[in-house]
């Protein structure tokens, strides 16, 4: 890390309010009176609350732990396979006491695997059991495509769907026996409220009704209709099936929420699933830890078609904005781009033979970044707009290794290393934030427009700062107080790591960014900047 990095690196007793100008601005914790505080509050147009998940007051949190070492990725399909059978019955052992006995159990069957599988086999199962039984509090986050509602979905897998009133946040609860090991969501893009789950056995896609015609400010709920069982059946194993679809209400959501079930055979274990973002689409990707085969959902009319290719598990999928393209990662350690025009496929070997970690688009769909598990390289996929097939190329981007940096404190804190997650601001594009294993604080980036030219160059993304998250508590002005200004205050996470990080897919002043806490907080940092292209050159 260069010398002028160290100067945006947060002190431990300080947090990132958000960015204002290009500059981050930093607070002391616990004093409401810290000017920049005061600064975010009075200039702010609105303040974003933490959201806290969960009901114990302390949550354990795993530090110094080892990335997912992937130099056999064929295990990790294994891995899922044995994981999934593991933890089938964890929900129900939880609620009847019983997770002391599990747990024990795990200790024993701990060192048989690593007895009959090489070290890093153990390893990768031992922290998939750590994450999945203790610290996944919250498993997956989704912005709604054009409102500032947040989908949380939670450790006993029910679905958050949040909604800011004034300076608090209101939920409403979307649970059913069918969301089971909820592993990711994301809301359809051209939709008043169209959200789907990724489940244990399938898809859950949630329809979010109001009782009137137009879409009025608020969702509407109403928990007056019991629930229904829904009668699943299978569709076929090949060609264009019927999708297993059932309609039913859930429980205390039943006249503003329904649910459609989606199975496709040997489909299970669903990890990723991504919408078709062309208008008029209703198409839906999904991906298993099983399975080797994309399945390409129609929600519209109810049929599945399955793109298979041998690629042992696939446990990423990312549709491109311009809705051309379908990026998947397998746990073998390889990625193959899809074309949507023709359905043609190429396949990227990836320089380490590593799965990757995390992916994500930039808004006009002409260029991917990714990471792969254990390492600290950020590398990009580079479309060639001028072709007609599937011309792309990956290329390294720069590396991140890590740094102890010495605060002002005396205390010794890491940054930088293996990359966990990447985000992209899909709003305006100019705005990426990367989180670190074993790291607590993120880095912030501005990125460029992508051209040839910077592409070839190290100019892609420019370093910005750190940002150290915090818990905001916000009161509302009491009504004897004359100042009509709320009261804020920021309290520290300790040693709590991000989990998710993602941008909300509407916000009018630059990008609103969400970290999701391992303790089970839902922070925000505001972003205020002025997008390049509301910047018109004058006129002479």
């Amino acid at each position: 890390m260069q010398a002028t990095d160290r100067r945006k690196l947060p002190q431990s007793d300080e947090v990132t309010l958000a960015e204002v100008n290009s500059e981050l601005v930093i607070a002391k914790l616990n004093n409401p009176n810290d000017p920049n505080l005061q600064r975010i509050i009075q200039g702010s147009p609105i303040l974003f609350p933490t959201i806290q998940c969960g009901n114990r007051e302390t949550v354990p949190t795993i530090k110094g732990q080892k990335a997912w070492s992937d130099k056999d990725a064929d295990n990790q399909a294994l891995i899922d396979i044995v994981w999934n059978q593991l933890s089938s019955r964890f929900a129900d052992l939880q609620q009847t006491g019983a997770f002391h006995a599990f747990d024990g159990a795990w200790q024993i069957l701990a060192p048989v695997l690593k007895s009959i599988f090489r070290d890093e086999f153990a390893e990768m199962l031992g922290e998939k059991h750590n994450q999945n039984a203790r610290n996944a509090y919250i498993k997956a986050v989704a912005w709604h495509p054009h409102r500032e509602i947040l989908a949380v979905a939670h450790q006993d897998d029910v679905v958050f769907v949040y909604q800011l009133e004034g300076h608090r946040w209101v939920s409403r609860m979307l649970s059913h026996e069918f969301m089971v090991d909820v592993s990711s969501m994301e809301w359809k893009y051209r939709s008043a409220g169209t959200l789907a789950v990724g489940a244990r056995s399938g898809v859950c896609i949630w329809d979010l009704y109001s009782n009137i015609g137009k879409m009025p400010p608020h969702f509407s709920f109403d928990s007056g209709v019991p629930k229904k069982i829904p009668n699943v059946s299978s569709g076929s194993s090949s060609g264009s099936s019927s999708v297993s679809g059932t309609h039913s209400p859930t429980s205390g959501l039943a006249k503003g929420a329904w649910m459609s079930y989606l199975q496709y055979p040997k489909h299970t274990s669903i990890l990723s699933l991504s919408w078709d973002p062309t208008p008029g689409s209703h198409l839906l990707a999904s991906t298993s830890a099983i399975d080797s085969t994309v399945v390409i959902w129609d929600t519209l009319t109810d049929t599945a078609t399955p793109l298979r290719r041998p690629d042992n598990g696939l446990h990423i999928v990312r549709w491109s904005p311009n809705g051309v393209w379908i990026f998947v990662a397998s746990v073998k350690g390889h990625i193959r781009v899809w074309e949507t025009r023709r359905w043609t496929d190429k396949l990227i070997l990836n320089p380490s033979g590593r799965a990757v970690k995390s992916a994500c688009w930039t808004p006009d769909g002409a260029n991917l970044f990714y990471s792969l598990r254990g390492e600290d390289e950020l590398r990009m996929i580079y479309f060639n707009k001028a072709s007609s097939g599937i011309d792309c190329k990956s290329i390294s981007i720069k590396n991140f290794p890590v740094v102890e940096e010495t605060l002002a404190s005396g205390e010794k804190q890491k940054v930088n290393g293996a990359i966990r997650n990447i985000c992209i601001d899909q709003v305006t594009g100019e705005r990426m934030v990367i989180s670190f294993e074993d790291s607590n604080v993120l880095a912030l980036f501005l990125v460029r427009k992508m051209t040839g030219l910077a592409v070839a160059t190290d100019s892609v993304c420019l370093f910005s700062g750190y940002i150290r998250g915090a818990a905001l508590n916000v009161q509302p002005p009491s009504v004897t107080n004359i100042s009509t200004l709320p009261i804020v205050n920021t309290e520290s996470l300790g040693d709590a790591q991000p989990l998710h990080i993602t941008f909300a897919r509407k916000f009018e002043h630059g990008s609103l960014l969400s970290i999701a806490w391992s303790n089970g907080a839902v922070t925000f940092v505001p972003l205020y900047f002025l997008d390049s292209s509301k910047i018109t050159a004058p006129k002479f």
